[in-house]
């Protein structure tokens, strides 16, 4: 039986921008041929199974000629259901998805297309450019600065000079002088507005904006990268008023995130406010093979507490692990550390009795004694580590419960870029990251960067390092992304 070929369109660089349809296929993908823009971050989605395979297109150097990703495609459709191909922008915008198509087409494969936001569009967006506007440019035309042979071809700079239209160029970063001679030469104003925008969409993005007579001398000076894409008209103005993009408050910051766990809310969040975001993975959290057993010991407990979201995912792994569900909790009190932690325990169908409004384990267990009753067991659902000394309460019995451990990564890879900031959420990640640093200390790798702490004792472990960080009003994610964007804003 033959499977059928997908043409996903990637989207313009942002893996957010791919479609529903894109990430349901991705999802699904028996085998995945994959292009070098716009689509690496996309195959975290691809299932374990999933062949992948690159044939990427640089200049002057292709894994693959086209002819022979036509015979690939043909080939993976024999041995497997579902093929994706995945291409940057859209696969109908100089994608040569039109190409790959009429080729399976000939060959008696089915495929469908399922489109992506081309960055002729999106590009222009993320720089504050409107592509039309209805006082500057009712339209808009799009060219690729390459025909098969490397030159112009049969492009018509006459029409082009005498439009009010948008033009786009793409691909077409080597090629600016030449475009611009040739616009002012069949009279397009020397005065036009004009950008040239790299990495578009993506926290590297860097625009460039000058008269068309000056846009080459520009672009050379900033050293501009590609992919990029050229932009010529008077919606280029608009620019100042609208580039929400490059205007958030962390947009061309590397910020270093030395992470436990495989929680990606903080790397969204950060993301969301500009960064580009070094993630180590300093460990990772693992179920303990004893951790029902633990958990049996607080048998008939009158009270359980969850210190963390973590505690909560891994105590009903195990539950589920035994054939057991969350009846298991019934006619026992539940308390959560947060509301971070009490939301965890919703999605398992459990409302806590008790949220605490502290933020420390020793704010917690103050806060929950006076709750409990004199004589009442209360179970700890914890890492693997000694229960800190404040949950030791002089009327009630304390039960510790480890269900995970925190499992240091030594292979952890030191980012090749010296970071603009960093943010830490636990002791044991600054110790960590610090052990990884080979030929420095942290507080001379951390030096004059703005750094923000989760909670007194992930700052007490970076003073020991002698780094004194920014501690946020409130230990959970909002108010550390809140606190490091504050500590820029200060440093201007």
């Amino acid at each position: 039986m033959i499977g059928t070929v997908y043409l996903v369109g990637a989207g313009a660089g942002d893996a957010k921008l791919l479609t529903l349809r894109g990430a349901e296929l991705l999802q699904q993908a028996d085998c995945v041929i994959y292009d070098r823009l716009g689509t690496e971050q996309l195959l975290e989605q691809i299932p374990p199974h999933c062949e992948k395979i690159y044939v990427g297109k640089a200049d002057s150097h292709h894994t693959l000629s086209q002819q022979e990703i036509n015979c690939l495609l043909e080939q993976k459709a024999k041995e497997h259901p579902i093929v994706v191909r995945l291409k940057g922008g859209d696969p109908f915008v100089f994608g040569r998805g039109g190409e790959e198509g009429c080729y399976l087409k000939e060959k008696n494969i089915p495929f469908q297309v399922v489109s992506g936001v081309t960055s002729a569009i999106a590009g222009l967006a993320a720089a504050g450019i409107p592509i039309t506007h209805r006082e500057l440019a009712r339209g808009f035309r799009v060219y690729t600065a390459h025909d098969k042979d490397g030159g112009f071809g049969g492009m018509d700079f006459a029409s082009m000079a005498n439009t009010n239209d948008t033009l786009v160029f793409l691909m077409g970063l080597g090629r600016v002088e030449q475009i611009a001679a040739q616009l002012m030469k069949y009279g397009k104003s020397s005065d036009t507005p004009c950008a040239v925008i790299s990495n578009a969409s993506l926290p590297t993005q860097k625009s460039v904006f000058a008269p068309l007579q000056q846009l080459a001398a520009k672009v050379k000076q900033e050293q501009l990268h590609s992919p990029a894409l050229i932009v010529v008209g008077e919606v280029v103005q608009l620019s100042e008023q609208l580039n929400w993009f490059e205007q958030r408050p962390l947009f061309g910051k590397k910020i270093l995130f030395p992470q436990t766990g495989t929680d990606s809310r903080l790397e969204k969040m950060l993301q969301e406010q500009g960064a580009e975001v070094q993630r180590v993975q300093v460990s990772s959290l693992q179920p303990l093979e004893q951790a029902w057993e633990n958990i049996c010991k607080g048998a008939g407990a009158e009270w359980v507490a969850f210190t963390s979201h973590n505690g909560v995912q891994f105590f009903f792994d195990a539950v589920a692990k035994n054939r057991q569900d969350s009846r298991c909790l019934a006619g026992t009190m539940v308390a959560a550390i947060g509301e971070s932690t009490a939301q965890a325990l919703q999605q398992y169908g459990i409302r806590a009795d008790f949220v605490a409004t502290g933020s420390t384990s020793e704010q917690f267990a103050e806060e929950l004694s006076q709750e409990m009753m004199a004589g009442e067991r209360l179970v700890v659902v914890c890492p693997n580590q000694p229960l800190s000394p404040c949950w030791a309460m002089e009327n009630n019995s304390v039960i510790a419960a480890p269900v995970y451990e925190n499992v240091p990564n030594p292979d952890a890879q030191i980012p090749d870029q010296s970071p603009n900031g960093a943010v830490f959420t636990c002791a044991s990640s600054v110790h960590r990251f610090a052990a990884l640093l080979k030929n420095q200390t942290l507080k001379k790798y951390l030096s004059g960067i703005p750094v923000a702490a989760i909670g007194a004792k992930t700052a007490e472990a970076l003073q020991q390092y002698e780094i004194f960080p920014a501690i946020c009003s409130e230990s959970n994610y909002t108010q550390l992304v809140k606190t490091l964007c504050q500590l820029f804003k200060d440093k201007r």
